[in-house]
């Protein structure tokens, strides 16, 4: 029984080898042949038709008992592909199958189907006749529908999100065509102005698709409003060559980021009794009891020192020759020491048009330490072992102290309450740990650190008891602070912080009345808010103890802040107890607040 065909996939790389070896098939009376039931093609349709499909009857003479291999190829201006099926032994049948009209513009698009047979599965013995050479024309001519009209469910997207959110936010049009397609509905979509992500489309019926615009997150946009537009071409195919009535469509969008966090589930806020708006940020504060003021300093509009009076409300500005990096009160209230690169402003707070003065020191100032004695202590921004900086106030002299082992740069410093001496936090060292200066003698000197290594966290900064007794760190452990070095920085107790499931919470200002007998702080979370990528919601807890005994009465929330319809994430910066104790002040900061004369706040609590 004789085989009519046999088919073998050639590869684009074996039928080019064709084309350039140029094969025709054998010659003699008994060579097989093949012919074909038209010699060209011509079809015609119009954009509303169907995709035309001719079928060619292939036949083939004189079949040898091993049968022939056959290949069908063709130029693809308006065809869009080609097979074969074979009915009997000794025919095929070749289907043309052109693309839908309406995705053509109108016109004539000529292409050329090949057919090859040969004896051999590489070609190189073609059979009589072969190849075949079909000349096919495709002639495309009227519209598809005039009155099909394109719409869309809306012209306007307006989309709001809060910094916080983490999501894609995604806005969703229905385009529609008033008469079925055969395609479905085609969108090409273009977007412009600020944003916009990006734009797809999926179908949903041949007459509807869905159009998705995905806007960029809250996260990587700064506070405010953007908008932009998305212009829609609609169409009766893919490559937009034919546009429904009323394509294009516009979309205008309008997408507002704003800082309107979630308030924290589970605590109750803070209870504000007054709330004050500082025209000018916050670098560094302490409380003067003394005068009953806050005292700041800032970089914002200028740099300068504020002296505000908490008992009237009133601010007092003294300019300040270069911007400050911190801020100490002396131990009387009276005086404030500031600090700057390479340079020690001295500030009289009592003075009613307060005369500056400056003080030279070979250190760009990270911390620093007005002791009452006359003179300023300094510590270094760096990150490498430096020495303590003290500048006499009477005669400008700076001398440098060398403490044992070398002082750390990014230190932190408290002057002990009975101004004697010096307790200092490193910063940047494992373990991190607590050491004391002699203010005594002259020049200070170093006198031991705690002697613990890494059994007690001290986290890089301290705060001490009204009464000097008891050493409170940013980890939350308490030590003993002594005359006597048996009894001096020796654990003393915990104040109960907030937990997590990574490094737990830290001290971030803390403030202790001993006629009320309490310390109030400020924690946050370290794993979040000391990371590169501080969260939104950071800062936010204001937690309430008893001084005696440690135990925490409350965990108050930093709750958002809404201003002029906007809300804000609010994250305490400093607090601190009026000199009866009856009275705690927060100094605050709305985060991404876009005016600066709105961003830090002082907030009376109740």
């Amino acid at each position: 029984m004789k085989r009519l065909m046999r088919l073998m996939s050639w590869w684009l790389l074996a039928l080019a080898a064709f084309a350039v070896l140029g094969c025709s098939g054998g010659g003699g009376e008994s060579d097989p042949s093949i012919s074909v039931d038209r010699s060209t093609v011509s079809v015609s349709a119009t954009p509303a038709e169907a995709a035309p499909v001719v079928t060619v009857l292939l036949s083939a003479q004189d079949m040898p008992a091993e049968g022939l291999y056959l290949s069908v190829d063709s130029t693809y201006n308006g065809v869009q592909s080609v097979s074969w099926t074979s009915p009997s032994e000794d025919r095929a049948l070749i289907e043309i199958r052109f693309f839908a009209p309406g995705q053509l513009p109108n016109g004539v698009y000529r292409d050329t189907v090949t057919i090859s047979v040969c004896r051999d599965g590489y070609c190189a013995r073609h059979v009589n006749n072969s190849p075949l050479r079909i000349p096919v024309t495709y002639t495309v001519s009227g519209s598809y529908n005039a009155d099909a009209q394109a719409s869309a469910d809306r012209t306007q997207v307006v989309l709001t999100a809060s910094k916080q959110d983490a999501v894609l936010p995604v806005a969703s049009v229905v385009v529609s065509s008033s008469e079925a397609l055969p395609g479905g509905v085609y969108v090409q979509a273009t977007s412009s102005g600020q944003g916009i992500a990006s734009v797809t489309s999926t179908s949903l019926s041949p007459t509807q698709t869905r159009v998705d615009v995905s806007f960029l997150t809250p996260q990587s946009l700064d506070v405010g409003r953007y908008d932009g537009s998305v212009t829609l071409r609609v169409c009766i195919d893919s490559s937009c060559n034919r546009a429904l009535v009323g394509s294009p469509l516009t979309l205008a969008t309008q997408y507002t980021v704003n800082n309107e966090p979630i308030p924290e589930p589970g605590l109750t806020p803070i209870d504000v009794a007054s709330r004050a708006a500082l025209p000018h940020d916050v670098v560094d504060a302490e409380y003067s009891r003394a005068l009953d003021s806050v005292v700041m300093v800032a970089s914002w509009p200028s740099p300068a020192l504020y002296i505000h009076d908490t008992r009237t409300g009133t601010e007092r500005r003294v300019a300040l020759a270069k911007v400050p990096t911190a801020v100490s009160v002396s131990p009387d209230g009276r005086q404030a020491a500031v600090g700057h690169d390479a340079l020690v402003s001295i500030v009289d707070l009592t003075a009613a048009s307060p005369v500056v003065r400056t003080l030279q020191v070979s250190a760009n100032v990270y911390d620093l330490v007005l002791d009452g004695s006359g003179r300023v202590h300094a510590f270094p921004r760096s990150s490498q072992w430096e020495q303590l900086h003290t500048i006499d106030v009477a005669t400008n002299t700076e001398t440098l102290v060398q403490a044992l082992g070398g002082i750390y740069g990014n230190t932190r410093a408290r002057l002990s309450p009975s101004g004697t001496s010096l307790y200092m936090a490193n910063s940047g060292l494992s373990p991190d740990d607590i050491a004391k200066i002699d203010l005594t003698t002259s020049p200070p000197s170093y006198l031991y650190d705690s002697p613990y290594h890494g059994e007690y966290a001290m986290c890089s900064n301290l705060w001490f008891k009204e009464d000097g007794s008891t050493i409170y760190t940013a980890c939350g452990n308490t030590l003993r602070s002594s005359s006597v070095k048996a009894n001096d920085l020796i654990y003393a107790g915990r104040l109960a912080l907030s937990s997590d499931s990574t490094y737990g919470y830290r001290i971030v200002s803390l403030s202790q009345s001993s006629l009320v007998k309490e310390v109030a702080l400020i924690e946050m979370n370290s794993a979040q808010c000391l990371s590169a990528y501080e969260p939104l919601s950071c800062k936010t807890h204001l937690n309430l103890y008893e001084s005696d005994f440690l135990n925490r009465s409350s965990v108050r929330s930093i709750p958002p802040v809404s201003v002029g319809g906007v809300g804000y994430a609010q994250e305490g910066r400093f607090v601190f107890h009026s000199a009866d104790g009856s009275v705690k002040w927060l100094i605050s900061r709305l985060v991404g607040m876009p005016d600066p004369a709105s961003e830090y706040q002082l907030v009376r609590l109740r």
